[in-house]
């Protein structure tokens, strides 16, 4: 097993893998470093050509509250292992599972499917994604009509949306996600974790979408993009103006902004399977739902796990709580959950 620093020009190599997403960016993976200060690598085996067959990200998560594991990859919805083959899959994930059972790896968990006997699945959410043929129409006519009226009625209404890459968009959207996180009595992420995001956009790995009515923010999102995918990765918005349906009028900028750049498919990020109503909310737009399996190896499944417990504690306390403590229990605690 190599264990390699992302910017390793070997990794990188393995950058063009149809399956590659920016969560396998040296940039994100940066990002989770020098955010939360994790030790973050890449588990590799070598092609026996000086290149690299198979290889993970992943980030050593060391913390008092919930304990130290391997997790590929901290606050990224998904995460699988790249390879040129089954063969080099198999060598990979049989390696991370030698090793836990030699007890250099304390717990591990991947945010990917994999198939070993010593793994075991578990899933709790479901992934949507918006397959793309280039033809703005077609995915128009693809999704509910609901959603067409909707875009229909925010663009008559005077609702704008516009695409940023700046700190101050950042800045924007931020204040929107505090709102939000406040709302659902989740802590928000750290202003660095968004402050230092404005490297990958200024990369050309994403941007921000503001949707706006007389000057007033009403919805926002964040997207990561790499290669022929596009992830809405944030969203956030403002109750009171939800009757203009900004959030509609977010995706179908998003969908025309990847039709007119080669993207095949958006990415609609994770929803809890008892979520029925974004759910549905995501399908209407023509999106293929798939159960989103996780691999564990130790411990014990996540509805068990201390972290997950001392969650739904905190969710009481935040959503009755100013929202400083909605940005303060972020700042301390958002490391410890990965």
């Amino acid at each position: 097993m190599l264990y390699l620093e992302p910017s390793d020009p070997r990794w990188e190599a393995m950058l063009e893998h149809p399956r590659a997403t920016t969560f396998h960016h040296p940039a994100w993976l940066h990002l989770l470093r020098s955010t939360y200060g994790y030790r973050v690598f890449i588990a590799a085996v070598s092609d026996g050509a000086g290149g690299v067959a198979a290889g993970l990200p992943i980030a050593e998560v060391s913390s008092v509250l919930t304990g130290k594991r391997w997790v590929a990859l901290p606050f990224s919805d998904h995460c699988c292992p790249l390879a040129e083959d089954e063969a080099a899959l198999a060598t990979l994930v049989d390696g991370l599972a030698a090793a836990y059972a030699d007890g250099a790896i304390p717990r591990l968990m991947v945010r990917s499917h994999l198939s070993h006997e010593a793994l075991q699945p578990e899933s709790t959410c479901v992934l949507h994604t918006l397959p793309l043929a280039g033809d703005e129409r077609a995915v128009w006519k693809g999704m509910h009509s609901m959603h067409r009226q909707n875009t229909r009625y925010a663009e008559k209404h005077g609702v704008q949306v516009f695409e940023r890459d700046d700190l101050p968009a950042l800045r924007a959207f931020y204040r929107l996600q505090t709102l939000t996180r406040h709302r659902q009595g989740v802590p928000v992420q750290p202003w660095r974790f968004f402050a230092r995001l404005g490297s990958l956009l200024e990369e050309g790995l994403g941007f921000v979408l503001l949707a706006v009515h007389d000057d007033d923010l009403c919805a926002a999102g964040v997207f990561l993009h790499w290669r022929q995918t596009l992830m809405f990765k944030y969203a956030a918005s403002d109750p009171a103006q939800l009757g203009l349906r900004p959030n509609n009028l977010l995706y179908a900028q998003a969908i025309h902004w990847s039709c007119e750049h080669g993207v095949r498919q958006i990415d609609l990020g994770k929803t809890e399977i008892d979520n029925e109503g974004l759910r549905t909310f995501k399908k209407r737009w023509g999106a293929d739902e798939t159960p989103l399996v996780y691999s564990r190896l130790g411990g014990r499944s996540s509805p068990e796990q201390p972290g997950a417990r001392l969650s739904r504690v905190m969710q009481w306390t935040i959503r009755h709580a100013p929202s400083w403590v909605c940005r303060a229990s972020g700042e301390i605690l958002y490391r410890h959950f990965a």
